[in-house]
């Protein structure tokens, strides 16, 4: 018995495909609006660092991996991300610091953050400043022209998030965290 599907393409002669809508819908919902703390998984502590997985909750999906340091005192954390894109693993360095009062308004600008390794000379770089209005965060994505391998075999470093405050992070259990999130990310890359 041969079933026959409706054209998915709509014509000019007025033809609707509103028996789509379901099927579009429910192709959307696993990426709008994703609460990625209640998909964390596979949390593993490094000495001073974790690494993790974030994975889609409903569906189990694979979506990103961590490395992650925070420095409590400052309440602030520096994230080294892992996410699947055209077959390879994008990485991202990402500070957050954590505002005294919620943000007044929506910020999404380019700023500057120094990056001190060890007693090295500051690096003095490019970010992405974005606030939500009612947030309690600052989050900064750190230009490409620092690479978190650039991390391995110090001990720690500042971070001057100009405006924001200061902050100090230590390598401590670093390669080990960093290794671990690349190689779940890598996992999850098509073969």
């Amino acid at each position: 018995m041969l079933i026959r599907r409706p054209s998915i393409l709509v014509k000019s002669s007025g033809n609707r495909a509103w028996w789509m809508l379901p099927i579009a819908i429910f192709f959307a919902l696993p990426t709008y609006g994703v609460d990625l703390e209640t998909g964390v998984r596979n949390i593993q502590r490094h000495q001073q660092w974790q690494s993790m997985e974030f994975r889609n909750p409903q569906f189990g999906f694979f979506l990103a991996a961590r490395a992650s340091t925070e420095d409590k005192g400052k309440a602030a954390t520096l994230n080294i991300n892992f996410i699947p894109d055209n077959n390879q693993c994008k990485e991202t360095i990402e500070l957050l610091f954590k505002l005294d009062a919620p943000a007044a308004e929506n910020v999404d600008r380019e700023g500057l953050v120094e990056f001190q390794l060890d007693n090295r000379p500051p690096k003095l770089l490019t970010s992405k400043i974005v606030m939500v209005k009612g947030d309690s965060f600052v989050f900064m994505r750190v230009s490409d022209n620092f690479h978190p391998s650039d991390f391995s075999g110090h001990r720690s470093m500042l971070a001057n998030a100009r405006g924001w405050g200061v902050a100090e992070f230590s390598f401590s259990g670093f390669d080990e965290a960093w290794r671990r999130a690349r190689n779940s990310c890598n996992a999850f890359l098509p073969r």
